[in-house]
């Protein structure tokens, strides 16, 4: 064997043990938290990180044809650092909503949702549940406004084992107040995504937990 060859064969076969593909691991009646988008992102970094080193070492090499710039590893290591960039946004996005609708709650409002302190009971709807409160949870628009803090909160994934009613993808709230008490109906557009709206709501007012 031709001496000079050994080095780009132990190229070539680094680059078919590279890691495969990124596939996160996102509950399906939820969108990606924004751990899981950095953990991605990270991942596909040091993908394009090593499809990068590759290249350069083939480039080196008497026969440069082993990389195509058009479509080979440069190409790969491009669409990798895109995705990168792409969950890194995405975390971002979800960090800055979580600043904006928890910006005059507390700490506590972020992390533990009045529905988990003081859900009385629900009832379900076609499109999703109701939930009774006090009078206490109340006002209307400052329970709202709770909710959709703890919401965000949720979605930074800072609880990651737990599973919020507020995380199902497309679940919308309106509250409704009087001087007897207050109830929040949670709905869904897609009905397959009901059920598992009503599970979750479920357990917060059985156990005013969001784990299983």
């Amino acid at each position: 064997m031709n001496a000079r060859s050994t080095p780009l064969l132990l190229i070539l076969a680094a680059c078919r043990a590279a890691p495969a593909p990124v596939v996160a691991e996102v509950d399906p009646a939820r969108g990606a938290r924004a751990s899981e988008h950095l953990s991605a992102a990270g991942q596909h970094a040091a993908r394009a990180a090593k499809y990068a080193q590759l290249a350069d070492a083939l480039r080196n090499q008497p026969q440069r044809r082993y990389d195509d710039p058009r479509t080979g590893l440069w190409v790969r290591a491009i669409d990798e650092e895109r995705q990168a960039d792409a969950h890194v946004a995405a975390a971002a996005a979800l960090e800055a909503e979580a600043r904006d609708r928890c910006a005059g709650f507390s700490p506590e409002d972020a992390q533990v949702s009045v529905l988990q302190r003081l859900a009385q009971g629900g009832e379900a709807r076609p499109d999703g549940v109701i939930v009774y409160l006090p009078v206490s949870a109340g006002p209307a628009d400052r329970l709202v406004g709770a909710l959709r803090c703890h919401q965000a909160w949720m979605r930074l994934g800072q609880a990651a084992g737990d599973q919020c009613p507020l995380e199902i993808t497309g679940v919308d709230l309106v509250a409704y107040g009087d001087d007897t008490g207050v109830s929040v109906e949670l709905v869904v557009a897609d009905p397959a995504l009901v059920p598992e709206l009503q599970r979750r709501a479920r357990v917060v007012v059985e156990t005013g937990q969001h784990r299983r």
